[in-house]
């Protein structure tokens, strides 16, 4: 005689699969994402037409927070070491 064990309902098995689509779904969106920005700086630094401006920017002469400040930078791409 089989063991008593709980079967998961259909609404639940397919619950399931629809979060396990999403995150592929997601993966994919991201990765394809990723290319075209990687494409694009690769336009850029080739001197080509780029959706991607390319910025230069300088940091600010005299701190813009307060000592123990918490903050967050973000700098994306560049080859110019700067502390803030």
């Amino acid at each position: 005689m089989p063991a008593n064990y709980p079967i998961p309902s259909w609404d639940y098995r397919l619950s399931a699969l629809q979060s396990q689509i999403r995150v592929i779904m997601n993966l994919k969106i991201l990765k394809e994402i990723t290319s075209n920005f990687q494409k694009e700086i690769k336009a850029g630094l080739n001197k080509k037409p780029s959706s991607l401006p390319f910025i230069v920017h300088r940091l600010s002469p005299t701190p813009l927070v307060k000592d123990g400040e918490l903050f967050q930078v973000l700098k994306i791409g560049g080859s110019i070491s700067q502390n803030s």
